[in-house]
């Protein structure tokens, strides 16, 4: 058997397979797109990889349909603890609020034994508020840079991709012009939203940055942002450490 307890963090795009290594400490495994876990082999590797460990997988979701799917499936079904916001050492405030940024929350909560903002770049962007106490308070959420990328081309098929890093001053070629309506326009947006809501945080907040944009848009974020890789895959093995598994 292998060492440790597996965790499952299903994104929109995405899976990623890790394990717990002790409290907050992940190993990752694998991170595959989810096109190629659709067909049959997809779901004879996830098991395989999820039978070479002593107990289910704690398991974060953002796709309903497709975890149903899983559960429903004789070679997963024994493998899959969907976890729960009780099970969680936050006073969530929120309601509706997805696992996937309870977690992060929770993680970046644990890192800085203080108030965090968390931003989450991904499908969509989130930006999240906890409080030192614990007390998640919840936040914003935005269309992502791909889904803005995407569209962009679509409606303006003419124009040129965006540049990977920020320019100096006022743009002065397409490339830059579209990074500086998406990058430069959402790390301000984060800054100043984070900004806003440290007010409700007593005065200041840890923060970081984490999600599959994240290395893609912090060229142009301030300093006071920390890059965190596996937020939520880490707030799983605080979990996991918590309920004692």
């Amino acid at each position: 058997m292998a060492a440790g307890i597996p965790l499952l963090d299903l994104g929109n795009q995405r899976l990623k397979l890790a394990r717990s290594t002790g409290p907050g400490q992940v190993d990752l495994i694998a991170s595959v797109r989810l096109q190629e876990l659709q067909a049959e082999q997809g779901v004879q590797w996830l098991s395989d990889e999820l039978r070479r460990f002593d107990g289910p997988a704690l398991v974060c979701s953002t796709r309903p349909e497709l975890l149903q799917a899983w559960q429903a499936e004789s070679r997963l079904a024994d493998l899959l603890l969907v976890l729960q916001k009780e099970q969680l050492p936050l006073d969530v405030r929120t309601t509706g609020t997805g696992m996937d940024r309870l977690l992060a929350s929770l993680a970046a909560w644990r890192l800085s034994n203080g108030a965090v903002l968390v931003a989450d770049l991904g499908t969509a962007w989130t930006l999240d508020a906890t409080t030192a106490q614990g007390a998640f308070l919840g936040g914003a959420i935005g269309l992502g840079l791909g889904m803005q990328d995407r569209a962009l081309q679509e409606a303006c098929p003419h124009l040129d991709l965006a540049a990977d890093q920020p320019c100096s001053g006022i743009p002065m070629n397409t490339s830059d012009a579209v990074a500086e309506g998406s990058r430069t326009a959402l790390a301000l947006a984060l800054d100043a939203l984070g900004w806003a809501y440290e007010q409700d945080l007593e005065g200041g907040a840890q923060r970081y940055l984490c999600g599959g944009d994240a290395r893609t848009i912090a060229p142009w974020m301030s300093a006071d942002w920390t890059y965190a890789d596996h937020l939520v895959l880490q707030g799983m093995a605080w979990v996991a450490h918590d309920i004692g598994r």
